[in-house]
């Protein structure tokens, strides 16, 4: 090895050292940062779960010991979850609750992502001026068209029963057609250009292109129309009378009725059903979610 070629690698071995150092310097910034956004983010979770556990802590006490400053006291009352279970016909709300959510929610995805398919693809006179009556017609209030759709399925003889809770989401809702639609502006247009080629029509390019790579954006909007139709009140309570009828939200209203005496457990015992379903399915699609909210462009 001659001299040269010495000098040489010991330049290069100087630099890379060099080059270390600085990027370990950068880690140690970057780890600052870091640390300090995880205990943000610890202490605004903390902050979240404080009354989860709260209603934990007061599902098992009893009438006697609810309002008491402490959070867990003993004994443990288990009983209340099986009261719960027992005394306000639990399986049958919860099956209609079910019922009305599952066809909601599949109400939703397909006719709002039919509607972002023709909106966002199909070429029509005042394609661009439906969609944008469509966003307005988010910052209308629901208490504003609430009287006129109660009088319209009145009318037409579906008071008291579970169609009004799910006909509305085969029409579509503003924020989902929006999400799909943003979506589906993304898509390469020589994709859909090239299937058409083939001899893909519009329903076909709609149900084996465009649905498979909208998969996130799919299950983003079922979790969100999940969780609006399963701890919905308004709708309810508006429509359904009849006892049998009843969602567990119209269940747990009964236990602050004169049916049964002040139990302020049971009713905190009965959110705790009304909540945990929403929570396993949002942790099992919360990857998916995630990636939905990223995936989504705001191409116009």
């Amino acid at each position: 090895m001659t001299i040269n070629e010495t000098d040489v690698k010991i330049m290069e071995e100087k630099m890379m050292k060099k080059v270390l150092r600085q990027k370990s310097k950068q880690r140690s910034r970057i780890s600052v940062f870091e640390i300090l956004g995880f205990l943000l983010v610890m202490a605004g979770a903390l902050v979240m779960i404080i009354p989860f556990i709260w209603i934990i802590s007061a599902s098992l006490k009893d009438s006697t010991t609810f309002f008491n400053a402490d959070w867990f006291s003993r004994p443990f009352h288990w009983e209340n979850y099986i009261q719960v279970l027992t005394r306000l016909n639990f399986g049958q709300y919860f099956f209609n609750t079910v019922k009305i959510t599952v066809l909601s929610t599949i109400g939703a995805l397909l006719s709002c992502s039919l509607t972002a398919f023709a909106l966002s693809r199909l070429k029509f006179p005042g394609r661009d001026l439906l969609f944008s009556f469509i966003l307005v017609s988010i910052f209308i209030p629901t208490q504003v068209t609430l009287i006129p759709t109660f009088i319209i399925f009145k009318n037409l003889g579906m008071y008291n029963s579970h169609l009004p809770l799910i006909l509305p989401s085969f029409f579509g809702n503003a924020f989902g057609i929006f999400l799909l639609r943003q979506f589906f502006m993304t898509i390469p247009e020589e994709l859909s250009e090239a299937a058409t080629v083939d001899g893909c029509g519009p329903f076909r390019l709609y149900y084996q292109i465009y649905l498979p790579l909208a998969k996130p954006v799919l299950i983003t909007l079922a979790v969100l129309s999940f969780q609006n139709t399963w701890g919905d009140i308004m709708g309810p309570l508006i429509y359904l009378s009849d006892k049998s009828l009843y969602t567990i939200v119209l269940g747990l209203r009964l236990i602050a009725s004169s049916q049964f005496l002040p139990q302020p457990q049971l009713e905190v015992t009965g959110d705790l059903f009304l909540i945990i379903p929403v929570l396993i399915i949002f942790i099992v699609a919360q990857r998916y979610f995630t990636q939905g909210i990223q995936t989504t462009g705001l191409k116009g």
